[in-house]
């Protein structure tokens, strides 16, 4: 794993990398964690930067990321798009966004899978380290409990 400051870097083949943040003239804090001579190679502006020099620029940045916490999937109760925003402002739930997605179950049925984030804000490699695993961590899919249908006692009298 190394730390590149770079300025519109360049990934080839066999290089695995991310862009830690980018500023608007061009410069860039490049996490590369395979491939290193290949990216210097295509790179050979950029400059080596040490986990220390890293934490700084990115403190500096104030990067935020977004990060997966839970997902649900309904068949019935499905939330509209006015509950959603409702749900994303609520400070109670804490979550900072929610990914709307409609599938299909495994009968065919569609169903509504939502998944909610939380923005971390990055002071340092290690929080951006945790939170790339957190972004990559495969979360388990809640079901929502859906209602039981009971008859009212003016139904039952009709």
């Amino acid at each position: 794993m190394k730390f590149y400051k770079a300025k519109h870097s360049t990934v080839g083949d066999g290089v695995e990398a991310t862009v830690v943040y980018h500023k608007d003239n061009g410069d860039e804090l490049v996490h590369v964690r395979e491939g290193f001579d290949e990216f210097e190679k295509l790179n050979p502006d950029a400059k080596a930067q040490t986990t220390e020099e890293a934490d700084k620029l990115i403190e500096k940045a104030a990067i935020r990321l977004a990060v997966p916490t839970k997902t649900e999937l309904r068949k019935e109760n499905k939330l509209s798009l006015q509950e959603i925003e409702a749900e994303i402002q609520n400070e109670a739930t804490s979550t900072a966004d929610i990914s709307v997605v409609e599938e299909k179950d495994d009968e065919g049925k569609p169903v509504q899978k939502l998944t909610y984030f939380e923005h971390r804000e990055i002071k340092s490699v290690e929080d951006f380290l945790a939170a790339q695993e957190g972004q990559k961590k495969e979360l388990a899919h809640e079901p929502v409990e859906e209602p039981i249908e009971t008859k009212t006692d003016t139904e039952e009298k009709l």
